[in-house]
């Protein structure tokens, strides 16, 4: 047998196991901050999310939709700092919400999220959009779709602004970059949040973060050949051998014909590691 992470107090997670569709994106975020900080008092980033959206709630009274946003990105960027910089993609800490409302250093996922958690809570409706190679958010105005590039200090962009900028980033198709420029729920914002933390730790080669990563992974994406095959090899690096033979012996047995090769070794090496300890 092997120890499992006890996902127990983590009920916004648990949501998203059971395909809960009325879950806390804020709240979710605050638990897998706590994989990297076990310490975490959830109750404080709350606390500062509700200080922010205090600060700009007596102007939102007087202003249309556009310079609420603007009240929005001039708390968040300019007086409380919270932008992005180019280190941050390497630092972990810039996925945690907690991290990023201390330093005022993210990534554009975590700095949207924060958006979004502080407009929430004045009334704005802001939602996640997972474009490619940048997260953003969004809101629905009576001029039509407006963006929020949260790590460029919260500038605001129109549809086709959106659209001709990200064609120059990315050279996706116009067809491509309309589709993704949808909103998307908490599911596939946690699983872009993990998956961005899982390809860091393992290029830092920090195993067991990898591993708990990898493990919520595997646990809101059961069926997943892909998330299961990651989570063998991880436990591998990890050192949890007995879970690395028991996932890899799986894999194995139905993994594609180009993957057996190196699964083989893998599972081989999984069992030479593990008779060490027996």
């Amino acid at each position: 047998m092997y120890d499992q992470p006890d996902y127990s107090q983590d009920s916004e997670f648990q949501k998203l196991v059971a395909r809960h569709s009325d879950v806390d994106l804020t709240q979710v975020a605050l638990e897998l901050a706590r994989d990297a900080y076990p310490n975490l008092d959830i109750a404080e980033p709350w606390n500062w999310i509700r200080q922010r959206a205090g600060e700009i709630r007596p102007q939102l009274a007087f202003q249309d939709e556009v310079q609420s946003i603007s009240s929005l990105s001039a708390c968040l960027a300019d007086r409380h700092g919270l932008t992005g910089t180019s280190e941050a993609y390497e630092d972990p800490d810039a996925s945690y919400l907690p991290c990023v409302m201390e330093t005022g250093r993210g990534i554009p996922i975590s700095l949207s999220t924060i958006y979004m958690a502080v407009a929430n809570q004045v009334g704005m409706s802001l939602q996640g959009v997972s474009a490619p190679l940048h997260f953003l958010s969004s809101i629905e105005t009576s001029e039509g779709t407006l963006f929020i590039d949260a790590y460029a200090g919260g500038r605001i962009l129109t549809f086709p602004e959106c659209l001709d900028w990200l064609k120059r980033l990315t050279n996706f198709s116009e067809s491509e970059l309309s589709k993704a420029l949808e909103p998307v729920g908490p599911r596939e914002i946690v699983v872009r949040m993990l998956n961005n933390l899982k390809v860091l730790y393992a290029k830092r080669e920090e195993w067991p973060a990898a591993w708990k990563v990898q493990h919520r992974l595997s646990t809101i994406q059961p069926g997943s050949y892909n998330e299961r095959r990651d989570l063998g090899i991880i436990s591998l690096h990890a050192g949890r051998f007995n879970l690395a033979v028991d996932v890899l012996s799986a894999c194995v047995a139905k993994c594609p014909a180009e993957e057996r090769e190196i699964l083989e070794g893998h599972l081989k090496h999984a069992r030479s590691k593990l008779s060490e300890w027996n």
